[in-house]
């Protein structure tokens, strides 16, 4: 969920789509409220096409995280076994705007944290993206980002 500077909060969601927006399309959804009890339906803000590949362990998006920074917004979601990002002007508006795969993580959420940015990794090691060693039932693990003003993000090595 995002606060946005006129006071309006915003909650990320995912969803298929009906096959008259487009075959086989998944897509981020979004709805404000002025108050967190009220409750207005936007409707995608961002789409993109389900992952082709069935042994994936998702064909569709999940796990939206909004950032505000630099004067854009930054969506991260998960799409197949990846963690990818798309920035915008506009909290409501990602459509048309270049995807970038950041790297495996799953269930991410992004966040600042003296004076670092973070992200998190739930389920297993990120080095076995394919969950070959790790129990999928608990960990949770902490990576920072290499996150320059004016840049992309990207995993830190350290």
């Amino acid at each position: 969920m995002l606060q946005l500077s006129d006071g309006t909060f915003v909650m990320y969601w995912v969803s298929r789509l009906q096959e008259q927006h487009g075959h086989n399309r998944v897509c981020v959804a979004a709805s404000i409220s002025p108050d967190l009890i009220h409750w207005k339906e936007v409707g995608p803000i961002f789409s993109i096409e389900a992952w082709p590949f069935d042994e994936e362990p998702t064909l569709e998006v999940e796990s939206p995280c909004v950032i505000p920074k630099d004067g854009r917004y930054w969506l991260f979601f998960k799409h197949g076994w990846w963690t990818h990002y798309v920035s915008s002007p506009s909290p409501l508006d990602f459509a048309g705007q270049p995807v970038s795969r950041l790297g495996f993580v799953h269930a991410a959420e992004v966040f600042h944290w003296r004076d670092s940015w973070w992200i998190t990794h739930c389920s297993g090691d990120p080095t076995d993206f394919r969950y070959r060693q790790s129990n999928r039932t608990r960990g949770l693990y902490l990576g920072r980002l290499d996150w320059p003003a004016g840049g992309l993000p990207r995993l830190a090595d350290d």
